[in-house]
């Protein structure tokens, strides 16, 4: 039914003219095909348009990403070796300002303080990964 009409239809459109129903009907397919082809271009254009701004803005973040961490990283650097030249002032100067022999001096003559004798020395076995419970006795 549909054929018949679309011939009636398609018959009206051309009835001054001598072409015949299929010469048409290719004219029709090949403008159909021709628009199809002109549609799967368009979609393939957009689709290399779209991935190439989504490229160009993943390079921007990636950018801008790399400016925000090098920054971070000087200021850190920064940071560390003021820190490491504070650490560092602070050991030099308890080493020249410290004298063992007088600290040895007080803890022996003012504290009481001696060195452990064989007896006062528990050694004990300790295992990787393990701790010593304090609450436990030690073998001696």
């Amino acid at each position: 039914m549909q054929t018949r009409l679309r011939k009636q239809i398609i018959s009206r459109r051309h009835s001054g003219s001598r072409i015949s129903f299929e010469t048409i009907r290719k004219k029709e397919m090949a403008s159909g095909f021709s628009m199809l082809a002109d549609f799967v271009t368009l979609c393939i254009f957009v689709a290399s348009a779209a991935l190439l701004v989504i490229t160009l803005l993943s390079n921007v973040k990636d950018s801008l990403l790399t400016t925000v961490l090098r920054s971070r990283e000087n200021k850190l650097n920064k940071q560390y070796e003021a820190l490491k030249n504070s650490n560092d002032s602070i050991q030099n100067n308890l080493e020249t300002n410290l004298n063992l022999d007088e600290i040895f001096n007080i803890a022996v003559l003012e504290y009481g303080m001696k060195y452990p004798s064989k007896n006062d020395v528990i050694y004990f076995d300790k295992n990787n990964g393990e701790y010593i419970k304090f609450n436990e006795r030690l073998k001696r």
